[in-house]
């Protein structure tokens, strides 16, 4: 079990461009950009993550 807070998710529309998105790291889908937000981290990681089909 891991020590400390949940991270928050939020969902945005698939065409949600980086600069719209809040600080947090992006998990992209097809219809979808999914956003965590992780308690006391409020920067951007260097790149979105890969999707992988």
């Amino acid at each position: 079990m891991r020590d400390g807070d949940d991270p928050a998710l939020t969902v945005h529309p698939a065409g949600t461009p980086d600069h719209r998105l809040p600080a947090g790291d992006v998990l992209d889908k097809k219809h979808a950009r999914l956003l965590f937000q992780w308690p006391g981290r409020d920067v951007l990681l260097p790149a979105p993550v890969e999707r992988c089909d």
